[in-house]
Formats: C-alpha cells, sequence, structure tokens
C-alpha cells in the first residue's frame, strides 16, 4: 500500500473514531492504538456508527504493517 493510501485510511479511522466518541485508550491511529482497537474495540463500541468501518480500517492498516515487518 502507498504512504497516501495509508494516510488516507488513518485520518478516516480518526475521523470514525473521534465523531462517534468510542471508548478506547486512544484516538490516534498509531499502530501500538489499532493493535489495541482490534483486540478490545468491539467490548464497548461494537454498536457505535460506523465501527464495522473502524475495524476493516485498522484490520488493513495492520496487514499491511505485519507484511513490511516480516
Amino acid at each position: 500500500m502507498q504512504i497516501g493510501e495509508i494516510l488516507r485510511l488513518r485520518f478516516e479511522f480518526e475521523e470514525i473514531v473521534s465523531e462517534n466518541s468510542y471508548k478506547i485508550s486512544s484516538l490516534a491511529s498509531d499502530i501500538d492504538s489499532l493493535y489495541d482497537f482490534i483486540e478490545s474495540g468491539h467490548v464497548n463500541n461494537r454498536f457505535r456508527e460506523g465501527f464495522d468501518r473502524a475495524a476493516e480500517i485498522a484490520n488493513c492498516i495492520i496487514d499491511d504493517y505485519e507484511k513490511i515487518c516480516s
């Protein structure tokens, strides 16, 4: 994935979680926050608007990160 696409996805993720008052440890989209969102974000947020898209974005970024780092 190109850097521009990653940045666009990060921005979209941050918009979703901040606009819908998600209960997560950090509203940032750094890799540690995305891992945390995937592991425990569903507990308090699975019924919030945009959750499925936010989870899809987080998984996409993490998958790309793991491909690069392996």
